[in-house]
């Protein structure tokens, strides 16, 4: 079939060479778009993110706002005051049932 070693060797680049450009047509014509399909989905998932995030953020800002003028009004001196004044009536009931 083959006259000598260097026809062998074509033959067997050209084998070579259509299986290689075979491989890559199939990822060209299966895996890119999907990869593609892909990327789309990301870019849209990404928009979304963009769009809502300022609103999240907005709402949270105002919630901590609301937290923080809260916890202004709680005097914590008096609420240190009043856990003392607990504790020392809880105390004798403590030694009373043995705890």
């Amino acid at each position: 079939m083959f006259e000598n070693k260097s026809e062998l060797m074509s033959f067997i680049t050209m084998v070579t060479t259509i299986v290689i450009a075979t491989i890559l047509l199939v990822c060209a014509l299966v895996i890119v778009p999907k990869a593609v399909k892909s990327l789309d989905h990301l870019d849209e998932a990404v928009t979304s993110i963009n769009e809502t995030l300022p609103e999240i953020l907005e709402k949270t800002e105002s919630l901590l706002d609301d937290t923080n003028e809260k916890l202004a009004i709680v005097d914590i001196e008096a609420l240190n005051g009043a856990i003392r004044d607990l504790s020392a009536i809880v105390e004798p009931i403590a030694k009373i049932f043995g705890k």
